[in-house]
């Protein structure tokens, strides 16, 4: 398995795919162009960092991490991103802590932009989505459309 999307995209019981996602994300990340980054870690502080929290079981976030892995080792790239499971959190509260100032979040991801150390932005749901797509010159259609899905 070598794309995110297929985390997610597997037959089963839904809760068994997702708790299998949620213990393969981590090597998946280890073997991309991402890093796993978790709240003890340092931040970056020179160049731009996007943190991205993602929902393992969102076929939207998994395609998101693909087309983020595709962008950042099809060109050089200066730009880091950071990947949480935004499962992880339980509370806004704990949000906050990835991603201050993040507000009420009705839909992943959750982005966090940082420059040189300090976080300049934070965002989420289709926002954040476009907003990276955007940045990273990724077409907005290929994140949000599913693949059983013709349009």
């Amino acid at each position: 398995m070598d794309k995110f999307e297929a985390l997610i995209l597997r037959s089963g019981h839904p809760a068994e795919v997702q708790k299998n996602a949620r213990k393969e994300l981590p090597f998946l990340l280890s073997r991309s162009n991402l890093r796993l980054w978790r709240r003890d870690d340092p931040i970056r502080a020179d160049g731009i960092r996007f943190l991205v929290g993602i929902a393992v079981w969102s076929v939207y976030d998994m395609k998101l991490l693909d087309a983020l892995d595709q962008a950042l080792s099809a060109t050089e790239r200066s730009e880091r991103v950071d990947v949480f499971d935004v499962n992880d959190c339980s509370t806004l509260e704990c949000l906050e802590n990835y991603v201050p100032q993040i507000g009420k979040i009705h839909h992943t991801p959750v982005v966090g932009l940082w420059q040189d150390g300090k976080q300049i932005n934070q965002q989420s749901g289709p926002v954040a989505r476009e907003t990276i797509a955007r940045h990273f010159g990724i077409d907005h259609k290929r994140l949000t459309t599913l693949p059983w899905i013709d349009v």
